[in-house]
C-alpha cells in the first residue's frame, strides 16, 4: 500500500481512472513499469482498451510503451 500512495499519490489527473482498474493490474504497474510516463501510458491504454490482466501483462513484456516512443519520435522527425 505504501507503495502504491508513493506511485500515485502525487498523480491527480489519474484518481479517476485507479478506480477502474483492478488491484492485480496495479500491481504489474508497480512491479515492471519505472517511469511515471510508463505508468501513465500503461494505466491509459488499459483502461480505454480495457485489457485484462494476462493482455496488460503481454503489452507491457513486449513493451507497447518503448514502441509507442519510438513511433512518436519517427512521426516528429517527418
Amino acid at each position: 500500500m505504501k507503495q502504491f500512495y508513493e506511485t500515485y499519490g502525487d498523480a491527480p489527473i489519474l484518481a479517476a481512472l485507479l478506480r477502474v482498474l483492478f488491484w492485480s493490474k496495479h500491481l504489474l504497474f508497480l512491479s515492471w513499469c519505472k517511469s511515471p510516463e510508463e505508468k501513465q501510458f500503461y494505466l491509459v491504454s488499459a483502461a480505454r482498451s480495457r485489457w485484462s490482466h494476462r493482455e496488460l501483462h503481454r503489452q507491457i513484456m513486449s513493451l507497447a510503451f518503448e514502441r509507442a516512443m519510438l513511433l512518436d519520435q519517427k512521426l516528429a522527425s517527418r
